[in-house]
């Protein structure tokens, strides 16, 4: 899934005057988020194109409809046309639908998270000032 094809598909589902340069920026958050928060505990590289706003202004020529989102189109269909809905129904101050907007979200978020987590093992990040050279196997074992 594009950026286009979230702003779309959001757009569908609400109207709003709210500009396709602030939906990159929330993509562009979200996405950054769910990589420090999920993907880089799993070992993966942070993808290239983020922060997107910034990869848009680099490269002339390029387009929200040039950009493929994060997450593989079996999650992103769903949460980030869901996370679209969501910031705009909180900027529009609309909480009752905001609350239920963050509920299903957040249920689709543990969905998939927890498909994701079930083919991969988990390899946390190494600790700041962790010698390159000593084992890391996650765990810290500390003697009082």
């Amino acid at each position: 899934m594009t950026i286009q094809d979230a702003i779309n598909s959001a757009r569908r589902l609400r109207s709003t005057e709210i500009t396709n340069d602030e939906m990159i920026g929330w993509l562009s958050t979200h996405d950054q988020q769910l990589y420090n928060r999920v993907l880089r505990n799993y070992g993966e590289a942070q993808p290239e194109k983020l922060p997107y706003p910034d990869w848009l202004a680099e490269h002339t020529g390029a387009t929200a409809a040039d950009v493929e989102l994060m997450l593989p189109d079996t999650y992103a269909l769903t949460l980030y046309p869901l996370y679209l809905v969501m910031m705009i129904d909180l900027h529009h101050a609309d909480y009752d639908r905001y609350n239920n907007d963050a509920i299903l979200y957040n249920q689709h978020e543990v969905e998939m998270r927890k498909d994701y987590s079930r083919g991969r093992l988990w390899n946390p990040p190494r600790p700041d000032g962790w010698p390159e050279d000593a084992p890391w196997d996650g765990r810290i074992d500390v003697k009082f």
